[in-house]
């Protein structure tokens, strides 16, 4: 009677294709004593079903992620701050941190829907300010542009002073001690009378005084300067013609192409055998020191 239904038992698990040994359990045809659980079949091969059923996995004695049914949910999730990544073809394509810091693609992402922003835009960690927009630049990584690279970075300062403003005579003079009328991008610095490039770029400087009426004298020359980072860079020569009947208008035009954080600084000299005085009277604008970026 027991060999009887020893047989049977044997004849039920082989038509039902389920190999049981002390560590593994084969269900179908083919399948290998070495793994746990192997299935081999068409069609569906599991089913878990509950209220809410889950899969845990664990490492050794840390829970570090399940796959879980909630309601109308499916969740993959990981615990005790486990990253999740995900591979293809043995490469790590996507990573999403435990800690919650962010998620990381190594892959570009291709948006057919668009984009929903809800927090900052960053590039390269960095958000950017109110304003900037971002620019290519080409094969790098794009960077954010203070206000678009356009000339909204612009001063204009004035030389004027109550108590006048002298430059003496063969002695090369500085510009400083501004007053400020403008500064969108603050880089202009009125104290010291110099202008730090915020971005890189083509910039325009100009400037603008008269030149009090002289005596009687042959003419003289003098020299308006650019000096870019401490070093002298252009320079404008100018006439200052004899008159007694009216003033000499002196201006200077100079372009130059700055690197973020060069440094511009502007200089007067003059050789008319006395000094001059170039700011006591007038208006702030005829007496003007104007720079903006031009792309």
């Amino acid at each position: 009677m027991k060999k009887l239904l020893l047989c049977l038992l044997i004849t039920q698990i082989s038509l039902a294709q389920v190999s049981t040994l002390p560590y593994s359990i084969g269900i179908g045809s083919g399948t290998l004593s070495n793994i746990p659980l192997h299935i081999n079949k068409n069609g569906e091969l599991a089913r878990f079903q509950g209220t809410t059923p889950y899969i845990s996995f664990y490492d050794n004695v840390l829970m570090n992620g399940y796959i879980q049914a909630i309601n109308n949910t499916f969740e993959l999730g990981s615990k005790n701050n486990y990253d999740i990544t995900f591979y293809t073809g043995d490469t790590q394509r996507l990573k999403i941190y435990g800690d919650g810091s962010g998620i990381t693609a190594f892959s570009r992402i291709n948006a057919g829907a668009g984009i929903n922003l809800v927090g900052a835009f960053r590039v390269a960690n960095n958000p950017g300010f109110l304003g900037d927009v971002l620019m290519s630049l080409g094969d790098g990584t794009p960077v954010w542009s203070s206000i678009s690279q356009n000339p909204q970075i612009g001063f204009q300062a004035s030389f004027f002073a109550a108590g006048g403003y002298i430059v003496p005579n063969a002695t090369e003079n500085f510009l400083s001690g501004f007053n400020e009328l403008f500064d969108d991008g603050n880089s202009f610095d009125k104290t010291t009378g110099i202008f730090t490039a915020p971005s890189a770029g083509l910039y325009a400087f100009d400037l603008s005084f008269p030149i009090p009426i002289l005596p009687s004298s042959p003419d003289v020359r003098g020299y308006l300067r650019l000096y870019l980072n401490n070093t002298l860079s252009q320079q404008h020569n100018f006439i200052i013609r004899s008159s007694a009947s009216y003033a000499n208008n002196i201006t200077a035009a100079f372009r130059i192409k700055l690197q973020q954080n060069d440094t511009v600084k502007f200089s007067i000299l003059q050789a008319t055998g006395g000094s001059l005085d170039i700011g006591d009277n007038g208006s702030l604008t005829s007496r003007a020191l104007i720079g903006y970026k031009i792309y």
